[in-house]
């Protein structure tokens, strides 16, 4: 989501994630004739205790985990 979305404040970190998935179309293109494939994994979000380390209220940590997608289990 953070390399093909641009947000505020995120621009460092979106950008790492964009150069990952350049990273994987690269090196995809120049393994190809050595019979290589290359994949990058991108996951959706992932809940973890990362916002706790900002100092951002949990009421906004809530209501911006309300907004992250979902997919039906």
């Amino acid at each position: 989501m953070a390399a093909d979305i641009g947000a505020p404040d995120s621009s460092v970190y979106s950008a790492s994630k964009a150069a990952v998935r350049s990273l994987g179309r690269s090196l995809g293109a120049e393994l190809v004739g050595r019979g290589v494939r290359v994949n990058v994994v991108s996951p959706g979000p992932i809940d973890t205790p990362i916002f706790d380390k900002f100092g951002i209220p949990a009421a906004a940590v809530g209501d911006f985990k309300k907004s992250w997608p979902t997919t039906s289990r």
